[in-house]
């Protein structure tokens, strides 16, 4: 007569099973689409800014600081910055070009010979560590 074999094994292979997937699931969220700053955009930029989008005018930034030459620019208009994800209130890292006096637009990032879109990128540690290492290269 044959004796039932126990299910452990099988049972402790599919605990494995989940738990794997869940770990590589972790591991797909937490890597997915990292934060990239475009060097062209920055080196093609008058003015990289730390700046808080206006709640009350979405086209107004209070910039708290500027990177490539450290000049204070206040409070400052940005044309083209509704083309962007810039939400009011959040604080971004921006390329910009000055398009006239106290005007200024995000700097365009050249994807493809004929589209040229503005990127402005969430000012995060991360963010803040990639531009560092792009200036203390171009010294």
């Amino acid at each position: 007569m044959l004796q039932p074999r126990s299910r452990a094994p099988l049972h402790a292979a599919g605990a494995f099973t989940l738990l794997w997937c869940a770990a590589l699931g972790l591991l797909a969220w937490q890597t997915a689409n990292p934060l990239t700053l475009n060097v062209a955009q920055l080196a093609n930029a008058d003015f990289v800014v730390t700046a808080t989008v206006s709640p009350e005018n979405p086209t107004t930034v209070d910039v708290e600081k500027e990177w490539k030459r450290e000049a204070k620019l206040g409070s400052i208009t940005v044309e083209n910055l509704r083309d962007t994800n810039a939400q009011p209130g959040e604080t971004y890292l921006m390329p910009l070009t000055r398009h006239a006096g106290d005007v200024f637009q995000v700097t365009p990032t050249p994807l493809t010979k004929h589209q040229r879109v503005p990127l402005v990128y969430p000012a995060t540690p991360k963010a803040f560590e990639q531009l560092r290492h792009w200036l203390d290269k171009q010294e």
